[in-house]
């Protein structure tokens, strides 16, 4: 008798599982849908990695480097660029910058300790021949 309540509770049950099951997984898909975000909307997330940079510049540059103040802002904004709404939302959730692959993090290492873009404002030195 036992077993035939359990299979009636589960007849009527099953359904209703399995539509908050869906709507879950649509309302999961909405988020991970967003928009991209815009350069203006980008700027508390530049000035969050620079400052994570700035304060751990070790991980970042090599001991000495100079000016890593403006090679962190460097960094901020190329790594900006390339995270995803998610990262963004680990960077302030969590207070960490989120990994990246060698090769993107080397790039923009480089771009930034070779002359790459410098923050707004700032003129880049010309180099005398």
């Amino acid at each position: 008798m036992k077993a035939d309540h359990t299979s009636h509770a589960l007849k009527f049950a099953l359904p209703a599982i399995i539509a908050l099951i869906g709507s879950v997984e649509a309302a999961a898909q909405t988020r991970t849908k967003s928009a991209v975000p815009s350069d203006a909307s980008l700027a508390p997330v530049r000035a969050k990695i620079a400052q994570k940079c700035t304060y751990d510049s070790g991980k970042y540059f090599a001991a000495g480097t100079p000016n890593i103040a403006g090679r962190c802002e460097c960094y901020a904004a190329g790594l900006s660029k390339l995270l995803s709404t998610e990262e963004i939302r680990y960077i302030f959730n969590y207070d960490k910058i989120p990994d990246i692959s060698k090769d993107q993090n080397a790039k923009i290492q480089n771009a930034c300790l070779g002359g790459g873009p410098q923050p707004a404002g700032k003129a880049r030195p010309q180099k005398k021949s």
